[in-house]
């Protein structure tokens, strides 16, 4: 397992361990509770991924790991999960133009029934964003089309 997967465990502690100490320290009250949950984001993934490290370096276990990897690489070159994940991909893109379609017509509704007050900021947010993921789709298929 390459060095790089420690430094970036221990990054993720360090930052973990600064939101916490921001968190304990009070600076802001109102973002104690983002703080604390920015705290577990960092300290919890950063103290599995240099557990990982240690675990896998171990010269025990260092055969595994190789036969894992070697595993992985030819699972994500299979043609089947090669098509299947384009398929998942697809299917994730239409649900979310689908949810964020529908989301921007129920902040119409209600913008006009005045049930909330900032409707059109969140509609024109959404759709800036349905409008930005179609493109980056369509920009992005041109690309691998290409290539």
């Amino acid at each position: 397992m390459k060095k790089s997967f420690l430094y970036t465990g221990f990054a993720y502690f360090a930052v973990g361990v600064l939101f916490l100490l921001l968190a304990i320290g009070g600076i802001e009250e109102r973002l104690n509770a983002l703080f604390c949950g920015f705290a577990g984001a960092g300290i919890f993934p950063g103290l599995q991924m240099m557990y990982r490290y240690f675990y896998w370096n171990r010269p025990e276990n260092r055969q595994r790991y190789a036969e894992k990897v070697e595993m992985e690489k030819i699972e994500s070159h299979d043609e089947r999960n090669v098509i299947l994940r384009g398929r998942a991909a697809q299917y994730t893109l239409v649900w979310i133009l689908c949810i964020l379609a529908i989301s921007i017509v129920l902040l119409s509704i209600l913008g006009k029934l005045e049930m909330i007050a900032f409707a059109k900021p969140l509609i024109l947010y959404l759709s800036v964003l349905l409008l930005l993921i179609f493109v980056l789709f369509q920009v992005v298929y041109q690309k691998l089309k290409q290539s």
